[in-house]
Parts: C-alpha cells; sequence; structure tokens
C-alpha cells in the first residue's frame, strides 16, 4: 500500500471513531507506522480547523430585515446532551433457522406491532469471549452495511438470561439453497435445455442481485467468506439478501475500491477484526483455495471464488468438491480438483460455464476483478450478447444475429431458399442426375456471395455497436446530478478559485477512465469541455497543457461535421452539440489520426424551462480501434471501415477515408499518404444509398456540406435509413490492389439501433454513422499482417 493509501485508511479510521462518539489519537493511530505521523497530525488538524468553521456557521445566523445576531440554536431551544436509549419487547418467539453462531427467531415487536427476526446467539457459547465477540461484530457488520441486499438490523440487546441477540426485519421467503433443489427436480417434459427456461433466468437475476451486494461489501472493505445458497435468502417480492456475516473480516482496500466512493467500513466491535480461531472459517465446499490454506490473508476475490461454485451449483444441481468428510473436501479445494461444469450437466451453456470457472481460478488474479465485472458478463448472457470470458463459434454468432434481425434473416433465408429452388427446377430441366463442373461453380458462388454479404452485415453491426456502448456509458455519466452541479458553478481551469472544482472534475474522469477498461472499451483519451470550448479535465492527463485550451473549433464539440481554424472559431461563437455525436477524423495534438465520439451535458431533463448544454463529454479514439471487425469475418474475407462523410485533412473536403483494416497496413506506404476508396467505388456507394440520410441529417443541423458531386440521390421525407447490403463486381482494395477487377465484396452501413435522427425521435428508427463496413475476399499474400 502507498503512503497516500496508508493516509487514507488512518484518517478513515479517525472519522469513524470520532462519528461514534469515540476518540482516537494520531499517536494511537501510528503506532505501527510512526514516519506517519506528522502528515497525519497535519490532516487531523486541517479537518478540525474545517468542522469548526461549519459549526460555528450553522450555530449564528443573520436576521435578513433587522441584520442582527441571533442567538445559537442552544439558548432558543434546549437539545439535550445525554445519550438517548429505545426501549422495546418482543413476544411470541417461533423457531425459525440456525446458523453457526446463532439461532433465528421469528417474534413480535411489542411496542410497534411489526414482525421481527431474532438471532439469539448459542447458549453454549454465550460465555466463549471470542464467539461472542464474531457475534457482535455480526451485528454491527450487518446493520452498517446500508444496502437492499442487506437485511436491516433493528437493533442490539441481552436476553434476561444473558444471551446477546439482535433483531432484525423479518423475510418471508426461502433460501437460494431450496430454490436451487427445486429447479432441478422439475420435470420439463420434451425440453431440450433447463438454462432457457424463466425459472432459470429469474434464478440468474438473484445471482445477478447477489453479485451486485457483495460488490458494496467490498468496496466498504468488507469479505463475507461464506457464500453458500443456504446463506441467500429469497424474499416474496424479489428481494435477495446475503445474510450471515458472522465470519467477515475487514481487509484494506485497493483502489479499485477507493474509487467506488463508499467509506471503509472499520467495525468497532473486537480487537481482532477477522481472525480465525484457528483452521479454515468456513463452508468448506465453497472456500476459495486459499481461504482453505491461510483464511486469515484472503480478499474480495475470495468471495468471487465462492460465487463461482455457488453458480456452478446453480447450473449443475450439485457442488464441485464432494468428499467423504470436510478434510478430503478441503484437499481436492486446495488442488483445484473438480469436473467441469460441462461434463456434470452437458446442457449447461458454454459462455455460463466460462463466467464459472473464470470466477472459480484456481490463481486469484486471473479470477474477475470484481463481483460487478462478473455480474456484468452474466448480464450480457441474459440479454444474448456475447461474454467477455467465451469466444463464440462463428456459427453461434451468425445466429445470434438471425435472432436479433428477423426480418433480414427472413428476406435472405427467403432469397436463398429461391436460389435453391431454382437450382433444383433447373437441374430437372436439364434432365440429369449428375451437376456438372459450371454447376457445381454456380452453387460455390452463390454461397460466396451470401457468405460476404452476411460477414459484411454482421461487421457492420459489431461497428454500431461499438459506437454505441461508449455512447451509452457517456450519456449515463453525464446525467449524474453531482457533475451537472460542479458544471453549473461555471469552473474556469484558468482561475485559481476554481482549482477545487476543476480537480474534482478531474477526479471523476479518472474514474470513468477505469470503467471504460473494466468494461473492455477501448479509447484514446476521455476529455470534458465547457459550453464554451474550454477544456475542464483530461484523462490521461499527459503534461496537462490541454486544461484551459479552447477546443470550440473541433467537430466533437459544435458537430458541424468538420474542425474549423482555431480563429474562425473564435470569432464563430460557435454552440455546443445537442445531441450524441461522433466527429469527422482529425488530428490530434500527438499528431495520431482520431476519431471522437461526444455527448451533451444538459443543466436539466428534458422539457424543464431554460435548459441549457453545460459541457460535452468525449472520448477519442485511434483510427484501428475497431479490432472486433476480425470476429466478424470468415476465412479468406478482410474487412474494411470507411467513413462516406466529407473531412478535410487533405485540406479540400474528401470522402472515403480508410479507418480500419483487418489485414493491417501496407508496409511500403508512406506516413501521411491517407488510404481512400477509389473514386468510382465513392460514387457507386452513394448511388447505392450510403451517407445520403446522415448528409441530410447534417444539413438539417447546419452543418457545412460541400457540393455533392458524387452522384447521391435525395431520400424519401419521414423515412429512416434503411440497411443497403450491396455486392462489388470489380472491387479495388484501397490499401493493397494497384487495379480494379481482383475481387468480389460486400458493403453494408454502420447503422444504430434504437437511436433516431434528432433528440426527438431517440427510441425511433436507426441512426445512420455514414460509415460503411466493407467485406472483400482475401488476395493471395494479404495475411501477413492479419493479427494486428
Amino acid at each position: 500500500m502507498n503512503l497516500e493509501s496508508q493516509l487514507d485508511d488512518l484518517l478513515d479510521r479517525w472519522e469513524s471513531a470520532r462519528e461514534s462518539g469515540d476518540t482516537l489519537s494520531a499517536e494511537e493511530l501510528c503506532a505501527g507506522t510512526p514516519e506517519l505521523l506528522p502528515q497525519l497530525r497535519e490532516r487531523i488538524a486541517v479537518l478540525v480547523k474545517m468542522d469548526r468553521r461549519l459549526r460555528d456557521h450553522h450555530s449564528t445566523e443573520l436576521h435578513p430585515s433587522s441584520q442582527k445576531t441571533i442567538k445559537p440554536l442552544q439558548d432558543r431551544e434546549h437539545i439535550p446532551n445525554e445519550r438517548a436509549s429505545v426501549q422495546t419487547d418482543f413476544g411470541g418467539l417461533k423457531f425459525h433457522a440456525q446458523g453457526g453462531l446463532g439461532l433465528v427467531f421469528s417474534g413480535t415487536d411489542l411496542r410497534l406491532h411489526r414482525q421481527v427476526a431474532l438471532k439469539f446467539m448459542h447458549q453454549h457459547l454465550a460465555q466463549n469471549s471470542y464467539a461472542r465477540e464474531r457475534f457482535l461484530l455480526e451485528a454491527e457488520i450487518t446493520g452498517r452495511l446500508d444496502h437492499p441486499g442487506i437485511v436491516p438490523v433493528h437493533g442490539v440487546g441481552l436476553s434476561e438470561g444473558g444471551r446477546p441477540f439482535y433483531a432484525m426485519r423479518f423475510i418471508r421467503g426461502e433460501t437460494l439453497d431450496a430454490a436451487i433443489l427445486r429447479f432441478h427436480n422439475l420435470q420439463r417434459p420434451g425440453e431440450k435445455s433447463r438454462h432457457t427456461g424463466l425459472e432459470f433466468r429469474s434464478l440468474l437475476g438473484r445471482f445477478i442481485s447477489i453479485c451486485n451486494t457483495l460488490a458494496y461489501a467490498h468496496n466498504c472493505g468488507i469479505v463475507h467468506r461464506d457464500i453458500k445458497p443456504e446463506n441467500i435468502l429469497l424474499g416474496k417480492y424479489a428481494e435477495t439478501l446475503v445474510v450471515d456475516w458472522g465470519l467477515a473480516m475487514s481487509v484494506d482496500r485497493d483502489e479499485t475500491a477507493r474509487q467506488s466512493g463508499e467509506q471503509t467500513l472499520l467495525p468497532s466491535s473486537g480487537s481482532q477484526l477477522g481472525a480465525s480461531s484457528g483452521g479454515p472459517a468456513g463452508t468448506p465446499a465453497y472456500m476459495a483455495p486459499e481461504q482453505a490454506r491461510d483464511c486469515d490473508h484472503v480478499d474480495r476475490r475470495a468471495d468471487i471464488y465462492s460465487l463461482g461454485v455457488l453458480l456452478y451449483k446453480m447450473l449443475c444441481g450439485k457442488v464441485p468438491f464432494t468428499g467423504a468428510n470436510a478434510i478430503a473436501v478441503l484437499e481436492k479445494v486446495q488442488r483445484g480438483d473438480y469436473p467441469p461444469a460441462r461434463s456434470v450437466a452437458a446442457d449447461v451453456p458454454p459462455g455460463l460455464e466460462a463466467i464459472c470457472h473464470k470466477a472459480m481460478s484456481f490463481d486469484p488474479a486471473a479470477r474477475y476483478e470484481t463481483a460487478l465485472q462478473m455480474a456484468e458478463d452474466l448480464e450480457h448472457w441474459l440479454a444474448d450478447e456475447p461474454v467477455s470470458v467465451y469466444r463464440e463459434a462463428w456459427s453461434v454468432r451468425v445466429m445470434r444475429w438471425l435472432r436479433k434481425h428477423r426480418f433480414a434473416a427472413i428476406t435472405l433465408g427467403a432469397a436463398l431458399a429461391g436460389l435453391a429452388i431454382l437450382a433444383s427446377v433447373s437441374a430437372i430441366s436439364l434432365g440429369t442426375l449428375a451437376q456438372s463442373e459450371s454447376e457445381l461453380r454456380a452453387k460455390a458462388d452463390t454461397a460466396r456471395r451470401a457468405g460476404l454479404k452476411t460477414s459484411a452485415l454482421l461487421a457492420a453491426e459489431t461497428v454500431g455497436r461499438e459506437i454505441d456502448r461508449r455512447w451509452e456509458l457517456l450519456e449515463r455519466e453525464a446525467s449524474k446530478p453531482k457533475i451537472i452541479e460542479l458544471l453549473r458553478k461555471k469552473p474556469n481551469p484558468n482561475q485559481p478559485a476554481d482549482k477545487e472544482t476543476v480537480a474534482e472534475l478531474q477526479g471523476w474522469l479518472r474514474s470513468l477512465a477505469s470503467e471504460f477498461t473494466d468494461k473492455q472499451l477501448k479509447f484514446e483519451t476521455l476529455f470534458l469541455v465547457s459550453a464554451t470550448g474550454t477544456q475542464l479535465a483530461r484523462q490521461p492527463l499527459g503534461n496537462g497543457k490541454t486544461i484551459g485550451k479552447n477546443f470550440e473549433h473541433r467537430d466533437y464539440f459544435h458537430g458541424k461535421g468538420r474542425d474549423f481554424a482555431e480563429m474562425r472559431a473564435s470569432t464563430a461563437a460557435l454552440r455546443p452539440i445537442e445531441t450524441p455525436h461522433h466527429s469527422a477524423a482529425y488530428l490530434g495534438s500527438d499528431g495520431k489520426l482520431k476519431i471522437a465520439l461526444s455527448v451533451p451535458v444538459w443543466s436539466d431533463n428534458p422539457g424543464t424551462p431554460d435548459r441549457q448544454v453545460l459541457a460535452v463529454l468525449g472520448v477519442s479514439l485511434e483510427l484501428n480501434e475497431f479490432g472486433g471487425l476480425l470476429a466478424s469475418k470468415l476465412p479468406g474475407q478482410s474487412v474494411v471501415l470507411a467513413d462516406m462523410r466529407y473531412d478535410y485533412l487533405d485540406g479540400a473536403p474528401r470522402r472515403g477515408l480508410v479507418l480500419d483494416h483487418s489485414a493491417g497496413d501496407k508496409p511500403d506506404r508512406q506516413p501521411g499518404d491517407l488510404p481512400r476508396l477509389a473514386a468510382d467505388m465513392i460514387g457507386q456507394l452513394l448511388r447505392a444509398g450510403s451517407a445520403k440520410v446522415w448528409q441530410e441529417q447534417q444539413k438539417a443541423r447546419g452543418a457545412e456540406i460541400p457540393n455533392d458531386t458524387g452522384g447521391s440521390a435525395t431520400t424519401s421525407p419521414g423515412k429512416g435509413p434503411q440497411t443497403v447490403n450491396q455486392l462489388f463486381e470489380n472491387y479495388r482494395d484501397p490499401i493493397f490492389d494497384t487495379r480494379a477487377g481482383q475481387r468480389l465484396a460486400a458493403f453494408s452501413e454502420v447503422l444504430i439501433s434504437g437511436r433516431g435522427q434528432d433528440a426527438e425521435e431517440q427510441n425511433k428508427g436507426a441512426l445512420d454513422t455514414g460509415w460503411i463496413v466493407i467485406v472483400q475476399e482475401q488476395a493471395a499474400g494479404e495475411n501477413a499482417n492479419e493479427e494486428k
């Protein structure tokens, strides 16, 4: 742990103790690290001074009419300074369940007349100091973890016989263990897989809630250490609660946990927080290997391993580790000796098996970094999206595409069926049983063309999804109230008085960068510019020279379809974008070609009077960041991503810039020699319909569009963009080919579903990006740079 992290933890402990009425001196806190004492004293002094100022400010007020000092609140209304306590009685106790440290009863609060759950410590453990300490620790941790997935604790007390107990909300329902058993015992005649029905999807939704609850606890510095289905309660109204925190322990928070914004939870109960009484602590079948060896030195990844075991049982109906006794089970756990899920239950979906095995990796570093990452992969599986830990076969990706694009699939299927019928009729009419060489070539050519078209559609969908995922994340962050409140202050990085606000915005952008990385979304930089174009924050910060500089001339700020000269921008008073925008290609300050995706940050919700754009939030990418294209093609194909919009990189407006090529770059191509589609190819694409809708949209929003000489046609009023997917008979690759007529290729426009052409139609039609994907037959020797 670095110096700053140590100081932050010590300061958290000091504040927690102060809030609970205790006092911890800097000397006590630094008993083990005396070198930190001077700095800790200084930080405590600053906090005390700030607290005193706030207290003085609230204790004295000025009357608006008389301007006379009003007496402090204590002089006007008596506030008791003694401690207050609440007393109640419980009755009608009935046994409900049993845990490692105590018994749970249902009962009635006789004062408030509500049903509660009471957990009493086992009678035989009541005099055991360690067990008593752990019981009180469990009550405190459960009470202080404030999350919908953790049972609220109403209070702690002693029975008449001196047994500790605590009262909590009573949950009507069952354990996850009972739900799993019922699911696997349910008869499903004629069903191919148990894992496609509503029952399993409901169970998986519950599991995602467990992941989110544990992610919250981990961010607070608490590890459960006993995750198992018996410790998960399922309420009648979709409640999913993690219970029995008797083995929970506090751990050092890493940078990921710190960036979550949660405070470190340091329970006051127990001097040996988290220490075991000797031997492994937990349930053997669900323990992580490192927990089975040394349960006092684990972190959140031990809980993630237990989540993997829990998912394994949901999938297979049994735990991965079994044995004649606990010792035999622990030996298997420590060896990582368990059968793969699909060898136990053949109908387990491969994606879920991959998620399960990732969480159960023997090496903690190979597991999911956080429970949220595991939850995200499960959500992707439920949404029929690819998961990060499993590379699907090409046929699976095609089937997913067909499910999501049924109309296109039906059309393509009908066309192929028509071709098949036509081929059959032709064969019958010829009256021959043997297929000639020409017929075989014709069928192969039909399959080849269909494969190119399908690959182009899949590749275009891949690019559109990559754009939309980044937009969605940016839009979510742009709507956060805290960020909007900071931007309402109209901070200026060049003003010392705004230094603190700008620092907060930079910290927020740093956290957003971590989320981009966690979601495996590639990016070059994240940036935030004010409504006047001044850069407020950037991640990575680099040398910081761009902070405070004006970028209103950039297309990602004003959305006019091109970058302007800085002098012109300063006189034209360009306005910020009002809808999500993806910029034309531009030359970054580092000399690299990039594009940017940006969204507006609004001051209020839609429909609010005087609503205005406060800032523009964006992410930049290098032009080769769409490597997902490689996953959308068949062997022997290569993929080109091109921009049919105008750019000014060569001075005069030109179209057809090649943004990415799956076969890499030509080794002998000179720097600055921008690859573009051939002029005749651009004309053919425009006549086919590519980028026409985008051009009309840009004209409507005031963008500068040069006179079109490419032969584009106009679109019908009121019609959204239609997917264009056609073949080129004489295609020339823009990088590798020197003459035409060498290849067959198919192209498809990059459309983003669910986004209309303006802010009023966000949930209608599809957005035409002005980009196209071309899938071409690969020439001999071209695949030298295939895996770039």
